[in-house]
Order: C-alpha cells, then structure tokens, then sequence
C-alpha cells in the first residue's frame, strides 16, 4: 500500500488545495511552516508492519469545515438526523469525554454551518460554548465571535456562519497549544474526525464507487495517517490519547488497505503562492470495505458520544 506525508492535508482526492498552511492556519509552535507543502515520502509498506511516526515531521489535520464544505460546493445535502443531540452533553462528566464530545458537536456545527441547517445552529453554539467552560478554553473563545454567529444566523448568511466557526476552532486551537494543553487538544481533534468520518458514511444511502461522497471518504485515508501522527505525539504524556489512538487502530488499518486507482500528477501554484496538487493515484473503497468501515466508525462515534 502506499503511505503518503504531508506537512498539511486538505482530503480532495481529485485535487488537493494544500490551503490550511494559508489564512486561518492553527499555528505549531517553535516550528516555521513553509509555504508550500512538502510531501516527504510516498513509500511502499507491508500490511503486516506496525505502523511508525517521523517525529520530525508535523502532522496536521484539515478542520471539520474543510470536510464538509468541499461535498456541500458539489451539491449535497445534509442530513441532520445523525447529529449529536445537544441535551446530551450534561452525560460527559470526565475530561476524556468532554474533550472528545467538544470535538463532536464541533463537527456537528461546523457540518449544520456548511448545510445551513438555520435555527437549529443556536443549540449546538451553546453546547460548544458550555463545554468550553468546562474544559477551562471558554477564555479562548472571544463573546463577539458567538455574538456574530448568532446574527449571521438569523440573516441566513451560511458563508459567514462557517467561517466564523472556523475562526472559533482556531482560537481553542492555538489557545490549547500555547497553554501546553496538547492532551486535549488531540482529543478534541479525535473527537472532531471521527464525527466527520461518520458523518460522511451516513450521507451515503447506496454505495457507489464514483459518488463524490464515496471518493471523498476513501480520500480521508490521506488524513487519517495525519490524526494518528497528531495524536502519538502526546500518546506517551497522556493515557486517553493512546487509548484514543488504540480505539482508532482498526479504522486505520482499514484505510491502510485501500487499493489505488493509477494517475499522473501535476503541480502548480496559485495566486496565493500556495502549490496545488492535482491527480496522483487515489485511493479507492470497495462496497465491503465501506461497509465494514461505516460500521467501525459508527461503534467508535457511539462509544464517544453514548
């Protein structure tokens, strides 16, 4: 299989924007970011290898808006029925499960912003605002973001709304890595993938290999290398990362044997300097190795969120 590193991961398998290391970006202390990505290596790796970490590469992991925000340009509609359900937060009682639901239900904003979900918006902005409070990140979080939210939601402005959520992701973010708080803020970003990806599995209705939500999960396989990357550099400091990262094992592996369909890539840069890959190999899913991994990540999500 091949094994691909990024320096940043945005998931488009058609044509990847490697545009996180631009506006927005959440900062990696004591590290300069290049402005153009570099991919270090794409390898060959036995199934049967266990799986290894450059610990000088940096390992970042597109922000829940990123996911969805790409599918709701090419047209598709959410479904809000899969969202966490905000009375639900006063059952997370641990650091590890309010760590993990922040995540969650930041996901669940960032994809109701994406497919403008209108009103409903307001009680997921009070379920993250709460359980900022209690994770002690509510500082981080500046009222006049909210504030905006709120607004731009009774105007129906959906573009606004998003990325006002970004911006409040970014700010818990940095708040978390300047405030040496990397536990969390792995937890957060598990929690946060994981919602996606199960997010992603239920908008699809009947498994089709060239449905852009089909490509765009078996595409996560170029994301999922990264959240395991993010998450082992804090596994030896904290348990519940590496518990996180045991619990995740499966569904890696899974992406770990997707088979990939041949192609030629080009570069180019845009006008913002930033280098765009377009084509490569992609990965692809097979109807039973979507099936096996929507069950996987939805007994995952489920454990997290109860």
């Amino acid at each position: 299989m091949k094994q691909f590193k990024f320096i940043c991961v945005v998931s488009l398998a058609s044509s990847v924007l490697l545009s996180s290391c631009g506006e927005n970006e959440a900062p990696i202390q004591d590290e300069e970011i290049p402005a153009v990505a570099d991919v270090s290596e794409v390898d060959e790796v036995n199934n049967e290898e266990e799986q290894s970490f450059d610990p000088n590469l940096s390992y970042e992991v597109p922000t829940p808006s990123d996911l969805f925000l790409a599918l709701q340009s090419l047209g598709s509609e959410g479904k809000f029925d899969f969202l966490n359900n905000p009375s639900k937060v006063s059952n997370y009682g641990d650091k590890k499960s309010k760590a993990l639901n922040f995540g969650v239900y930041f996901a669940d904003l960032s994809y109701a912003s994406s497919f403008n979900y209108g009103p409903e918006l307001v009680k997921y902005i009070k379920v993250v605002d709460d359980l900022s409070d209690e994770l002690n990140i509510k500082s981080a979080l500046d009222k006049a973001l909210t504030d905006r939210l709120q607004e731009h939601i009774s105007a129906g402005t959906v573009d606004s709304i998003v990325s006002i959520s970004s911006d409040t992701y970014y700010q818990a973010y940095d708040y978390l890595d300047q405030n040496k708080r990397g536990g969390t803020l792995r937890l957060i970003v598990a929690g946060g993938w994981i919602e996606g990806l199960y997010l992603l599995t239920n908008m699809v209705e009947s498994y089709d290999a060239e449905s852009p939500i089909v490509e765009e999960i078996a595409s996560q396989q170029l994301t999922v290398e990264s959240v395991m990357g993010f998450l082992n550099d804090f596994a030896d400091e904290d348990a519940d990362v590496e518990e996180i990262m045991g619990e995740l094992s499966d569904i890696e592996q899974l992406f770990m044997n997707f088979e990939y369909a041949e192609g030629t890539t080009e570069s180019s840069v845009n006008d913002a300097g930033l280098t765009v890959l377009e084509g490569g190999d992609r990965p692809i899913i097979s109807e039973q190795q979507f099936n096996e991994l929507k069950s996987l990540v939805a007994e995952l999500r489920n454990s997290i969120t109860g």
